[in-house]
């Protein structure tokens, strides 16, 4: 039961991650200004600085790359219930979590500016290592 309920949760969480990334992907694919009054306009800043991309390819991009990849996954999971499918899922989601500290890190020391919603994709990213090692703990 617990491990269904921590599997439902990595879900839905990665499904409002896909979204968000989505949502910030569309904004900087279409050079459109990203609006976040509430972290004071950092997510302009944020979105055109230098660390926004990795050899080319926004940050943004990877992100639902990422989470699509976690959803397609958890879905395959779900049909098969293979452990090694799960395994892949939670290291996966460990190396999203590290990056996800290492990007808010970034925002708070580097750039110094904050994206609202750079810091709920690592926030969700953070939630879902943790949600990882439980799942890893259960196997």
């Amino acid at each position: 039961m617990k491990k269904n309920l921590t599997i439902w949760a990595i879900l839905a969480l990665s499904t409002i991650g896909f979204i968000d990334s989505v949502y910030l992907a569309l904004k900087i694919l279409l050079s459109s200004p990203i609006t976040c009054s509430a972290f004071g306009g950092g997510c302009d800043i944020v979105a055109q600085s230098k660390y926004s991309a990795i050899v080319g390819v926004p940050l943004s991009m990877l992100g639902v790359l990422f989470y699509a990849a976690i959803i397609i996954g958890i879905t395959y999971y779900l049909q098969r219930r293979t452990i090694k499918s799960l395994e892949w899922i939670a290291y996966g989601l460990l190396f999203g979590g590290l990056f996800s500290i290492y990007l808010l890190a970034l925002q708070a020391f580097v750039i110094e500016a904050w994206c609202l919603y750079c810091v709920v994709a690592d926030a969700i990213g953070i939630a879902n290592a943790l949600l990882a090692i439980r799942l890893l703990r259960m196997k």
